[in-house]
């Protein structure tokens, strides 16, 4: 109870020197030099002991949220057992908002250690409010944070896009609440996306309008084949059950044969290894179409659940096709691949 007079007495005391402040730079109008230079004065006074009232609120809250909240989850964790536990951590993460499960990284946006702040566990909680997170162990103690966190991970949803791919290794290394929870040893989904980027185009001038390059999709091909070998290779070494889709956009016709050809080369021995290691991995082509002024067209997807037997069979069927002298019927029957998921809704 002291706690609590202490923290409402400082709130009134605060706000009273807020409106003091607010007064001030109103006075501050039409006032003389000197006049003005006494108020900015006085205002610095008034905003140091607004800092220094914070400060001290600051301390009576986390010692009243700690008085609140420690018992109570140190009684937790040694009368409940861990299945019993995961399931209050379930109610609780069950109220966050579902925008909040997934985070897209960028190599853009984040800095060498990969967080700009700590991920908000819990946003529902205000900024007012104290804790201002259950994650925090000072609140609630090492362990309920650290099984916290746990469980965050496990139902989270991470998503990076092939031009960030260079930090992946560097994300999985993290362990940005500082409790020994590592991203890498707790990840259990994660999205890959190799957009398209329109490769091999060309204006045609003739036509006014732009078509492939069959020559330069291949090279880019070729490349794209290499550039996935090297990027998912972290993935590899990661020892558990693990959830992982993975979106690549190719051309329609010939050309998209050719390019899905190079991706599954690429793909099988990366598919099997994480098989192996208890990972579920799903490969998703999206198939795009050339249009008017270079834009494309996204025209359906071949959403493959099991990749590595999907792929091991599709690369056996399209084995001996070869882009210098294609095969119209090969060609169409990849294709019907796609048709059946013409309408699908899952598009990146």
């Amino acid at each position: 109870m002291q706690s609590i007079r202490k923290r409402n007495f400082l709130i009134v005391q605060r706000q009273q020197v807020g409106r003091a402040s607010s007064k001030q730079k109103q006075l501050a109008k039409g006032v003389s030099k000197h006049g003005r230079y006494d108020i900015l004065r006085r205002t610095r006074t008034i905003n140091s002991s607004i800092k220094e009232l914070d400060r001290e609120l600051d301390s009576q809250c986390a010692a009243y949220s700690q008085a609140l909240l420690l018992p109570f989850t140190s009684a937790m964790h040694s009368m409940l057992p861990r299945e019993i536990r995961d399931l209050i951590y379930g109610n609780l993460l069950s109220r966050v908002d579902s925008h909040n499960f997934r985070h897209h990284l960028s190599h853009l946006r984040m800095p060498k250690n990969m967080w700009v702040s700590k991920p908000k566990v819990l946003p529902w909680i205000y900024t007012w409010k104290h804790p201002h997170h259950y994650e925090d162990s000072r609140f609630v103690g090492l362990d309920f944070a650290r099984e916290l966190i746990e469980t965050y991970w496990h139902v989270c949803t991470f998503s990076i896009r092939s031009s960030s791919l260079h930090i992946l290794e560097t994300f999985l290394r993290q362990d940005p609440f500082g409790y020994d929870v590592v991203v890498g040893r707790n990840l259990s989904r994660l999205e890959i996306v190799y957009g398209f980027d329109r490769p091999g185009m060309t204006l045609c001038r003739k036509a006014h309008n732009y078509i492939v390059n069959t020559e330069w999709a291949k090279r880019l091909a070729v490349e794209w084949k290499e550039s996935l070998q090297r990027d998912l290779a972290p993935l590899v070494q990661l020892k558990r059950r693990l959830k992982v889709k993975i979106s690549v956009g190719v051309w329609l016709g010939a050309i998209g044969l050719f390019q899905f050809q190079n991706t599954a080369a690429a793909l099988i021995p990366f598919t099997a290894a994480l098989k192996d290691n208890g990972a579920n991995v799903e490969v998703q082509i999206n198939q795009h179409l050339l249009k008017n002024y270079g834009m494309d067209d996204w025209v359906g997807s071949w959403i493959m659940e099991d990749a590595h037997t999907q792929l091991g069979d599709a690369a056996k069927k399209y084995r001996a096709f070869c882009i210098k002298q294609a095969d119209a019927a090969l060609v169409k029957d990849w294709e019907t691949n796609f048709a059946a998921v013409d309408k699908c809704t899952t598009v990146y």
